[in-house]
């Protein structure tokens, strides 16, 4: 899913929230956001995988990082970011590519992973 905004509004990117037992993970360009809500009472935590490209180093990943909902069911988690910023062409230079995912614990995955999400960290 992808939004435009007006200058003060962020461009969001989220995972789908089909795959529920996955959680959901939105990235708001402006402000480098990033939201992690969990879905269903399960017990488990809900865990945001990102990695940040630099696409005018051939898309070498230049940051890594994880964004945990440890909370509950029906929570968001937020995280806030200090990406670099820049433009590359017409459009962002730096791509945040991330997705949701289950997990019993900090580590131990479970199994239930959202899609991959691409977004831009300047907004397009």
């Amino acid at each position: 899913m992808l939004g435009t905004g007006t200058a003060q509004a962020a461009d969001k990117y989220c995972t789908l929230a089909e795959n529920f037992r996955a959680g959901q993970a939105c990235f708001y360009s402006y402000g480098d956001k990033l939201t992690v809500t969990d879905m269903l009472g399960d017990g488990y935590r809900t865990v945001s995988v990102w990695k940040l490209t630099d696409r005018a180093n051939d898309n070498k990943v230049i940051r890594t990082g994880e964004c945990h909902n440890y909370s509950g069911a029906g929570t968001t988690k937020t995280c806030n970011y200090n990406f670099p910023e820049g433009t590359y062409g017409a459009s962002s230079r730096y791509l945040i590519i991330f997705s949701s995912e289950s997990r019993n614990g900090p580590y131990e995955k479970t199994g239930w992973v959202s899609n991959v999400m691409t977004g831009y960290v300047s907004g397009r």
